[in-house]
C-alpha cells in the first residue's frame, strides 16, 4: 500500500487511501505533452545543479535491492491527480548518507513536474525544444505520448525558474517547510496545491524505511516512469489507454480509459471519460467507466497493475470487453525494460521545426532574465 490523499471538485483534501505517499489536488486544466525520454531530461533541467536521481557511485540497475538503495539514499515521494482535469503532480525528496553528505554537504534532490494522465493531445499545442546549429537557431515541436507541464511557453519557463530556485538543492527540508505560501505563487500552476504537496510528501514517512506489502512490485516496478500506454490498434471500434506515473516501485497514480475511434489520424477519437463528464454516455457505459474507476483503485491500494483482475477480467460491459482490459494491464505489469517499462502501442510520431531568432533562443536557455 502507498499513501494518497484524494480531492473533489473544489480542490479540498477529502480523504486519506494509503500509507506510503501523500498527495493534494490542482485545477489545472492545459494540455501538455511529450516523449518520455524527453521528459526525464526535463525533469533533469528542471532540477539543475541538483544531478540526476540516481547516486551516481549507486547501481541503476533494475535489479537493485531495496537494501542496496537504502545503504546510500533514501525518498519521500507524493502525488496527486485531479480526476476532472487529468493532471497528476509529482513531488520527489531524495537524501543521502553521512558518509557521502561529508563530501556532498547538499546531496539532496528536489524534483516537481506535472503531467496530464487522462489526455496526450492538443491539436494547438507543441512542446518545444531549442537547439543551435551552425546554420542558427531553431525550436523543435514534439506531438506525441504525454502531457507535459513545463518550457511550452514563456510564462512556463519562468515558473520552473522560480520553482527551480525554491527547490535548489543547498534548501534543507526545514529551509523549505519554513517557506510561507505565499512564496509558492506561480503563472501557470497552482501555487497553494505545489505548497500542500510540498508539505505533505516532506512531513511524511521515507519510502524504504516501510516494507511493501506485495515485494514483487516493490522490486519489478520501475524505478522511474512517466509513460502512455495503448493498446495496439482498434478493435471492435475501440482501443484501451492506459497511463501512470511511477517512482522507487512505487505507482504514483494511474488513469485507464477506453478510446472510441472517430477517424484515421491520430487523435481521431472521443474517450469513455468526456462522455460520462459530458452526460452523453448510456446506462452500460458509465457503469463500464465506474468500473474502471474501482479497478484504478485498486491498482493504487495493492501497487499491482493487476489488482482485483477476478472482478472484471471475465465481464463485458457496455460493448467493452474486459478481458482485453486485464491482458493489456497484464503485459504493463509483466513487462520492463531496466528501470523503465517499454513504451508500446504509442501512436505515430509528429514533429515540426521552426526558426527562431537568438533572443528567443536565450530566452527559453535561461540566459536572459
Amino acid at each position: 500500500m502507498a499513501n494518497i490523499l484524494s480531492c473533489d471538485d473544489k480542490k479540498d483534501i477529502v480523504n486519506v487511501l494509503k500509507i506510503y505517499h501523500s498527495s493534494v489536488c490542482s485545477d489545472g486544466k492545459g494540455r501538455r505533452h511529450m516523449k518520455p525520454l524527453a521528459v526525464f531530461l526535463c525533469v533533469v533541467l528542471l532540477c539543475t545543479g541538483l544531478c540526476s536521481c540516481q547516486n551516481p557511485q549507486a547501481s541503476s540497475s533494475a535489479e537493485t535491492s531495496s537494501s542496496e538503495i537504502k545503504k546510500d539514499r533514501r525518498y519521500k515521494y507524493g502525488t496527486v491527480l485531479n480526476e476532472e482535469s487529468g493532471w497528476c503532480w509529482e513531488f520527489l525528496y531524495c537524501d543521502y548518507s553521512e558518509e557521502i553528505r561529508k563530501k556532498e554537504p547538499n546531496a539532496r534532490i528536489y524534483i516537481f513536474w506535472g503531467t496530464n494522465l487522462r489526455y496526450r493531445y492538443a491539436d494547438d499545442y507543441w512542446y518545444w525544444s531549442y537547439t543551435q546549429t551552425p546554420e542558427g537557431y531553431f525550436k523543435y515541436g514534439i506531438k506525441n505520448g504525454l502531457i507535459q507541464w513545463g518550457g511550452s511557453s514563456e510564462a512556463e519557463v519562468r515558473d520552473m525558474r522560480k520553482m527551480r530556485e525554491i527547490m535548489s538543492n543547498k534548501n534543507s527540508v526545514q529551509d523549505i517547510l519554513a517557506k510561507k505560501q505565499s512564496e509558492f505563487s506561480f503563472e501557470t500552476v497552482d501555487g497553494a496545491m505545489v505548497y500542500r504537496l510540498v508539505h505533505s510528501t516532506l512531513e511524511g514517512p521515507y519510502t524504504d524505511e516501510m516494507p511493501f506489502e506485495n515485494r514483487y512490485t516493490a522490486d519489478h516496478y520501475p524505478k522511474s516512469a512517466m509513460h502512455s500506454l495503448i493498446e495496439p490498434g482498434y478493435k471492435d471500434g475501440y482501443k484501451f489507454q492506459a497511463l501512470y506515473v511511477s517512482e522507487m516501485g512505487i505507482v504514483g497514480n494511474t488513469y485507464i480509459d477506453v478510446l472510441y475511434q472517430t477517424g484515421e489520424a491520430y487523435n481521431e477519437y472521443v474517450q469513455l471519460s468526456d462522455l460520462v463528464a459530458e452526460g452523453k454516455a448510456n446506462a452500460e457505459q458509465k457503469e463500464a467507466y465506474d468500473l474502471i474507476r474501482s479497478i484504478c483503485a485498486a491498482i493504487l491500494q495493492d501497487n499491482n497493475f493487476i489488482a482485483s483482475a477476478e472482478k472484471y477480467k471475465e465481464k463485458t460491459v457496455g460493448g467493452i470487453d474486459f478481458s482485453r482490459l486485464y491482458d493489456f494491464l497484464e503485459i504493463i505489469h509483466e513487462s520492463k525494460w531496466g528501470d523503465s517499462y517499454q513504451s508500446f502501442g504509442l501512436d505515430p510520431f509528429h514533429d515540426i521545426t521552426v526558426e527562431i531568432s537568438k533572443e528567443e533562443y536565450d530566452f527559453f536557455m535561461g540566459e536572459t532574465k
